[in-house]
This record gives C-alpha cells, structure tokens and sequence, in this order.
C-alpha cells in the first residue's frame, strides 16, 4: 500500500513524507482505497502531507502529544495540562469521550507510564467516572479540568516523578497494528 501510494505522489505532485505515507497506511489499516482518499485530504490542506497532517485529517492525536498531557497532568502541572488538553480538543477537534479513550489506552492498556496496580485502578474509576458525565451531558472542559485535577493528586499520592524530575519516559509504542501488513 505505502509503495502505490508513494508511485501515485509522485505521479500527481504531491509531496509526501515517509511518516505521513506511515500514518495514513497506519490509520487506514491497509484499505487502498481508504488511503487514496486520505491522501487527496491531507493534500488538501497541506503542500507536504506528513504524519501530522494525515493526523488532523483523519481526527487522531499523535501519541506524543497525548503522552505531554498525561505527564503534564500526573506531574501536576495544572496549567500546562489544561492547555494542552485545550489544544487537543480544538486544534484536533477531539470531543471529551474519545480523549478519555486516549487516557485509557496510554495509561491502563498500552501501559507506557508504567503505573502501580493501585494506581491503575484509581485511574480506571476516574476515567468511568468522567465518562458517565459526559455521557449524561455534562460540560466537557469542566469535567476534564477535574479529571486532570485529579491525575495530579493520583501522580502525588503515588509518586509519580516526570522525565525532567529523572522519572522513566514513556514506553516505546508499537508502530503498527498487530495483525496489520505494510
């Protein structure tokens, strides 16, 4: 898929790089026909389709921005947190729910902050706790304000130490989808 891509880049003018022919192969799980589309977007609003563009087309956060968020949160760096959580629902336009999934992939599923079980399960009752609320109206910026308030108090009771206080970076994530083929 990526090297029919890259021929039809190439055949067309568009400039395309390898992370963004990766993102689109990634986030189209190998569809020919779903990437070709893909592609025409983010060629839509891009001279140069790279990985963050491909991401914004398709409304999925790069990890890397949602691993800043939760180091910033469980770090208790409120403010940065809340820009950053800020950030990810407008510029991406990520509703409250789908990012409480991020949350729940990074920290309970994909494990990349290494938390204690205890942890864990607190986060875990957070996150359905937020999700309820959401679900039954309430407004998402307060709800996650809380939510991140609170994964400040989970970093502090559990001793969460961030990369620049010597705490272990995040975890390396798998690049592809298990079963998935380039």
């Amino acid at each position: 898929v990526i090297e029919r891509l890259r021929q039809i880049a190439k055949e067309v003018g568009i400039q395309a790089s390898e992370d963004g022919l990766e993102a689109i192969w990634e986030t189209t799980q190998g569809d020919l026909r779903k990437a070709i589309n893909t592609m025409q977007a983010a060629a839509t609003i891009s001279k140069v389709i790279d990985k963050e563009t491909v991401y914004k087309v398709v409304g999925r956060v790069e990890f890397k921005v949602i691993d800043d968020f939760l180091e910033n949160a469980l770090g208790g760096r409120f403010e940065d947190s809340r820009r950053a959580m800020r950030n990810i629902m407008y510029t991406y336009g990520i509703s409250g729910v789908e990012l409480l999934k991020y949350i729940q992939e990074e920290l309970l599923i994909n494990d990349r902050f290494k938390l204690s079980i205890d942890a864990k399960v607190e986060v875990s009752e957070l996150i359905a706790d937020i999700d309820n609320r959401l679900v039954f109206g309430s407004d998402e910026e307060i709800q996650l304000t809380a939510l991140i308030a609170k994964l400040a108090a989970i970093g502090s009771k559990y001793g969460f130490k961030t990369t620049q206080e010597g705490g272990a970076k995040p975890s390396e994530k798998p690049t592809t989808r298990k079963g998935a083929r380039k």
